[in-house]
């Protein structure tokens, strides 16, 4: 199930109660599909664990474990640096980078990158200018 991101709503969006229209329901299918095990009125709940779903797979906070487990496996490579490295895990960054501007005001680096994913956004109603991924092709046309 989605709805749009609070991160990418407008401040007008973000006071507003959303309808039940500005909810959907992503399969990872296509129509046709989806129409074979869903119809209109079923009633639905997200599954926690995580799944596959067509041609895609589907779980809590899918996006932060990808992040994780990439920078995970760069630690895993890393056998000796000629320089202090740091690699931290945090939170908030879609609502201003709080964790990881807590963690820089103690290690005092030179320099910092972030890992993180990005939103299809290939989502009913979204705008053509801000899909700016797409998950599937069947989405939104």
């Amino acid at each position: 199930m989605g709805s749009k991101p609070i991160h990418v709503m407008s401040a007008e969006e973000r006071t507003k109660m959303p309808n039940t229209t500005d909810y959907f329901i992503d399969l990872g299918m296509g129509k046709k599909e989806v129409e074979k095990y869903v119809s209109v009125g079923d009633v639905v709940t997200r599954d926690r664990e995580l799944i596959e779903m067509g041609d895609c797979v589907n779980g809590k906070s899918i996006d932060n474990r990808v992040s994780v487990f990439i920078l995970i496996e760069v630690l895993r490579e890393i056998k000796k640096l000629p320089y202090d490295f740091y690699a931290v895990f945090s939170v908030q960054e879609e609502v201003g980078l709080r964790g990881v501007q807590a963690a820089a005001l103690e290690i005092n680096p030179d320099f910092g990158f972030g890992l993180d994913t990005t939103i299809a956004f290939d989502i009913p109603g979204a705008r053509e200018h801000e899909m700016i991924t797409r998950s599937r092709p069947w989405h939104c046309h």
